[in-house]
């Protein structure tokens, strides 16, 4: 089995991307609160004026681009979601994305009606950035069972 298909095989479902989007949607939100509560406390304020929707808006995107951008690029792949249903990021060939891929998986994630993409076959974020997010543990099983096949026959030093 060549690693395109150990990849495509070992794709997580669409409960678990689902899981996934609903833990980094409450860790955002959080996440956004508390960064409100931190301008509230350096404006002296308890409640942030309603003339600032803007400048929530940006805030919000920038938030949201930095969590997915930059936790899974530190984590290689994984953001709060994917560790609790044990999955990750992986290019096609599943290998660690780029920077580059990461960045392009963050910024789809702006184009509008990308979240109906969840109901086709590969999310656009995944499509786009020509990456898959597949079971860990499923996943590194395939690999070390190609392995062993692939040992087979070999000589032993």
């Amino acid at each position: 089995m060549e690693m395109n298909s150990i990849v495509e095989f070992n794709q997580a479902n669409k409960r678990q991307r689902f899981v996934n989007y609903f833990f980094d949607l409450i860790i955002f939100i959080a996440t956004v609160d508390f960064f409100k509560d931190i301008v509230a406390v350096f404006l002296h304020t308890e409640v942030m004026p309603t003339n600032s929707d803007l400048f929530w808006n940006i805030t919000v995107i920038i938030l949201l681009f930095l969590y997915y951008f930059v936790v899974e690029s530190v984590t290689k792949g994984k953001t709060v979601g994917k560790l609790i249903t044990g999955t990750k990021v992986v290019t096609e060939e599943g290998e660690i994305p780029t920077a580059n891929q990461f960045l392009i998986r963050t910024l789809t994630r702006f184009v509008p009606f990308e979240p109906l993409s969840f109901f086709g076959e590969i999310n656009w974020h995944d499509k786009w950035s020509h990456t898959r997010v597949i079971k860990i543990k499923d996943f590194e099983n395939d690999l070390q069972n190609q392995l062993d096949i692939s040992k087979i026959g070999e000589k032993e030093a």
